[in-house]
Formats: structure tokens, sequence, C-alpha cells
């Protein structure tokens, strides 16, 4: 029931004429032509290379996240997956607010607080890298902000603001669009993580050691392009 069709399917008039409202652009549209709508408008393409570096945040931290835990602030892998919880827990908390967010604090505009989120997201990563180990509540609190802004930007960059952009038949594609993006940009980060990691590898007397530095650099510059990407779209 929580899946239902589009009234037509059911008998019912379309929304518009129930309201009484002008017939959306796009309501009559063929499949093809609403796909058409989709890959010729500027702003989903937008969307979706902002939401692709946003997933190398997002698998970056948490595919990575641990192991730099464990090998950089000297972390068990108990204690390392106990800071780590924070990251989820805001992160849901992020995508569950992010709509009230935008549309009771930001009249529906959702470009202001992708930014606002956008920057949360920079500084807190910012933030873990530069926090000396033996710090595990200042670490777990830069995982919460990094976590809530990851879940504010999930929502608008894979959702609000692609339905916002195209005709309400043609969200579906958009989405779909931007998804794949996405997915097909993480499996890259994850690759390009792993390499940079390899080959940031030094033994000094037998002992192997690994620096972030690139990676987090690629991750934090890639959530700064994620951002100012998204604060561009109207």
């Amino acid at each position: 029931r929580s899946l239902a069709d589009r009234p037509k399917t059911y008998g019912l008039p379309p929304v518009h004429e129930y309201k009484n409202e002008p017939a959306e652009t796009g309501e009559q549209a063929s499949v093809g032509q609403l796909q058409w709508e989709v890959i010729r408008h500027p702003g989903v393409w937008i969307l979706a290379l902002a939401s692709g570096c946003l997933y190398v945040g997002r698998y970056g931290m948490g595919n990575w996240g641990p192991l730099y835990l464990q090998l950089a602030k000297g972390y068990s892998a108990t204690a390392a997956g106990s800071v780590m919880a924070a990251y989820p827990i805001a992160n849901l908390l992020g995508s569950v607010t992010s709509g009230a967010v935008s549309d009771y604090l930001f009249g529906s505009r959702r470009n202001i607080p992708a930014l606002i989120y956008g920057l949360l997201e920079i500084v807190s990563l910012l933030a873990l890298y530069w926090i000396p180990p033996g710090n595990p509540l200042l670490d777990s609190a830069a995982l919460a902000v990094f976590g809530f802004g990851m879940g504010g930007l999930l929502v608008y960059l894979g959702g609000l603001m692609a339905i916002d952009l195209v005709s309400r038949r043609a969200a579906g594609a958009a989405m779909g669009l931007v998804g794949l993006f996405s997915y097909l940009v993480a499996g890259v980060q994850d690759t390009l993580s792993g390499y940079l990691l390899d080959a940031s590898r030094t033994v000094v007397n037998g002992t192997t050691t690994y620096s972030f530095r690139t990676v987090f650099t690629v991750w934090i510059c890639a959530l700064a392009l994620s951002t100012a990407l998204a604060a561009s779209l109207r």
C-alpha cells in the first residue's frame, strides 16, 4: 500500500485535475521523452557529478576510516569500531531531519543547506585528521558531524534536488542517473584510495607504516567540489 502507482492506474483522475491545477509539463510525455528530458538537462549532470564526488568522501571514510583509526591513531579494531559508530548514527539523524531543515528553515531551497552540510563535512574531516591520537571523544565528535552532514547531503543530492530539477514523472529517471554515476565513482574511489595508501607505505626496521595525507586530500577536495556544485544549483 505504501508503494501505490499513479492515480491513473486505479481509475482516478490525475492530481492536477483533482486539485484543479494546470497540468505539469511532461504529464503526457512518453517514457522516451522523459528519459531525454533527464539526459539533456545540464542540472542533472551537475547533480550527478556532485553526488559522485560526495560518494568519494562517503565510501572513503566508510571503507577506510576504521583502518585509519587503527594505523594512524593507535586504536584497536574494537575501539575503532566503537568510535566509528558515531558516524552511522549521526548519518541517520542528518537524513531524517534534512527535509525539515530545507523546507522550514530555507523555504524549500536545497542548495543553501547543502552548502552548510558540505562545509560541516570538510571541517569535520580536517579535524579528524589533525586531532592527535588518544582523543576518542573528539574523534567521535568529528565523525558524528561528518555523518550528520553526509546524511543530509545524501537526501538532497540523491533525491530532493533531482525531484526539484525535472518534471514529476521524470524524477525517477533523474534519481537513477544520479545513483548510477555515484556508485561508479565510488568504485573508482575505492581502487584509487587503496593504490594511494599502498604507494605511501614505508618500512623502517621491519615496521610498516602508511601515510593518509594523500587520501585525505583526495577525499576533502572531492567533498569541496561536491559542495560547490550542489550550491550552484537553484
